[in-house]
């Protein structure tokens, strides 16, 4: 089955149960058999081939990486001189609309879950690149059009052609999140914090970029003592600023902890082109150039440089960290992820970042979490029946009640965020799911892997060879802490039924034997066939969900349903693997 947008809908999130209800977004250019064509139309006639996808030789245009599933690149000028992060990315067509002689030779469907830098060397890369440097070379002084286009502007491909000429662009001019942006003084009145808890501001012009590192993350330089400039990391968002300012709200009441990012050194503002407010877009704070957990681990593994003394110093420097959220800013991390862990240079300490508590992919968090979300997911969903989202509306306003916001693309200040399934918890039960996705970091840095499953978004330069819960590296006391930690479970006979083998969705109905993905086991099947073993799976989680949650109310969780909250306490997992370190690191 073709990665593409619809898959996500249909068989990755809790949607799927209604999979044979859900109309497709886009009309999708399948496969089949040949369909005989004129020589003149044929793809076997070279006029009709793509001219050349060889880089281009002093290059104006640079690609960093991409996201919405290989739909967003983040192109950069590189001919404009002390660029702004003014976040203005290229958008292509969703990949199942582009003909499938074209996509394959582009590699676009890899795109659709490689999202770093490693991007750049796909052909569609290449293709993007060329056909910005003819467009760019149709607009009279470009460099004035482009940076005096609103932030997080969008330059379209409304199709993609054979032949880059005849490639449509149009620039989408995002004045509507610049009214969304608030301003400081807005921010003052909302949080009603002291005078000197804001850092000092910096207009964007006096920012430059250097590199896009993720959707939300730029490496820039700001100005710095003398005539030097210091490299920093600007946070800002491009979709709903929501996310950004109750990152920068948690931030600024964060405690200090050395294995906490610090607090925002600049707020960035911008003054937007309707009504000259001067908006705040974003924040900076320290760059940690050691890159993510999530590219090291794999990395010093592979080169025999993984050492037990240090996986044990980053184990406990996260628990501390996570105790010091809970106990000292009586709040909880749910973005608990390798990616989101971060390495000092010198040092090589471990640093949490990306505080917007937004929580983690479907299937990723604990199970009594992912009932939560599953069930307001579909509240908030468009593409189910109404019969359905008005069912799960009433179960979310049952067992959630009115501790979770009102979703807004407009930001009102909610307490707590917007993570409804962890807002929902009590205190107790944040604190069991907060063991339970420290468990699954240990079982990476232990493991030395990047990442505990294989998301079906998402690829690594370093895959995974083993799924959450087998061990081949791990000692035999960081085994059953996890253990305890992950109470409450699925097993692997349990889980989705299906996942990605390269550019794929595949089947994988009793795929590991022994920690190791037999490809004897893996199925094909057609697109029918994942979508009806997806729809069964979810149709029993739901069904699991709704059965939990009225346990839950009741207050009559047993069995199974309780294993949960038999979860060790944060500070017992700490003095445990203080134990096993003194035990095996002498």
């Amino acid at each position: 089955m073709e990665l593409n947008v619809d898959l996500i809908e249909r068989t990755i999130l809790p949607t799927g149960a209604f999979a044979d209800e859900i109309k497709p977004k886009y009309l999708a250019i399948k496969h089949g058999k040949s369909i005989p064509t004129s020589w003149e139309h044929s793809f076997l006639n070279p006029r009709n081939r793509i001219d050349s996808l060889d880089p281009v030789k002093a290059p104006k245009w640079r690609i960093d990486g991409c996201c919405s599933l290989g739909t967003q690149f983040y192109t950069v000028p590189i001919f404009i001189l002390g660029l702004a992060p003014m976040r203005i990315d290229t958008f292509i067509p969703e990949l199942s609309t582009i003909a499938p002689e074209i996509r394959e030779v582009l590699q676009a469907d890899t795109a659709f879950h490689r999202q770093d830098a490693r991007v750049s060397w796909l052909g569609i890369s290449r293709y993007i690149l060329r056909t910005l440097e003819l467009w760019t070379s149709s607009i009279p002084d470009f460099k004035t059009f482009y940076t005096s286009l609103p932030f997080g502007s969008r330059i379209l491909f409304e199709n993609i052609s054979t032949d880059i000429r005849q490639v449509r662009i149009r620039v989408v001019q995002t004045y509507a999140l610049e009214r969304k942006l608030l301003s400081l003084a807005q921010l003052k009145s909302l949080w009603g914090l002291p005078e000197n808890s804001f850092p000092p501001t910096l207009d964007i012009s006096e920012v430059q970029f250097i590199r896009q590192m993720h959707d939300s993350v730029s490496l820039v330089s700001v100005p710095g003592p003398g005539f030097e400039r210091d490299l920093v990391i600007l946070k800002s968002l491009t979709s709903f600023p929501r996310w950004l300012y109750h990152e920068l709200r948690v931030l600024l009441n964060m405690p200090p902890h050395p294995n906490i990012i610090g607090r925002p050194l600049y707020l960035i503002t911008k003054i937007c082109q309707f009504g000259s407010k001067r908006a705040v877009l974003g924040f900076t704070t320290r760059y940690h150039s050691g890159g993510s957990l999530q590219d090291a681990v794999p990395l010093l593994r592979a080169q025999g440089k993984l050492e037990l003394a240090m996986q044990f110093k980053w184990a406990l420097q996260l628990t501390s960290a996570l105790i010091h959220v809970r106990e000292n800013a009586r709040t909880f991390y749910s973005d608990l992820r390798m990616e989101n862990l971060v390495l000092t240079q010198p040092g090589n300490d471990l640093v949490m970042v990306d505080f917007e508590q937004r929580g983690v992919w479907a299937q990723f968090p604990a199970p009594e979490i992912s009932y939560l979300d599953a069930i307001y997911s579909l509240a908030n969903s468009t593409v189910i029946p109404v019969r359905a989202q008005e069912k799960y509306k009433q179960l979310t306003k049952r067992y959630m009640g009115d501790t979770v916001p009102a979703l807004s693309e407009s930001y009102h200040n909610p307490e707590q965020g917007y993570c409804a399934p962890w807002i929902a918890m009590a205190r107790e039960e944040q604190e069991a799911g907060m063991a339970y996705m420290l468990a699954r970091v240990l079982w990476c840095i232990f493991e030395g892997l990047s990442c505990p499953e294989q998301p079906v978004w998402c690829s690594y330069e370093w895959e995974a060879d083993l799924e959450f819960m087998e061990f081949r590296r791990s000692p035999v006391g960081v085994m059953r802490l996890i253990d305890e930690c992950t109470k409450g479970r699925k097993e692997l006979e349990d889980r989705f039924p299906a996942a990605r083998k390269g550019n794929r969705f595949v089947l994988m109905q009793g795929r590991w034997r022994s920690g190791v993905l037999d490809e004897d086991y893996v199925g094909e099947g057609t697109v029918n066939e994942v979508r009806d073993e997806a729809m069964r799976w979810w149709k029993k989680e739901l069904s699991d969900a709704e059965e939990f949650l009225e346990k839950r109310e009741k207050g009559e969780l047993n069995g199974r349903w309780k294993e949960y909250l038999k979860r060790p306490k944060l500070k017992d997992i700490l003095v445990c693997l203080e134990r096993l370190r003194s035990q095996l690191c002498t």
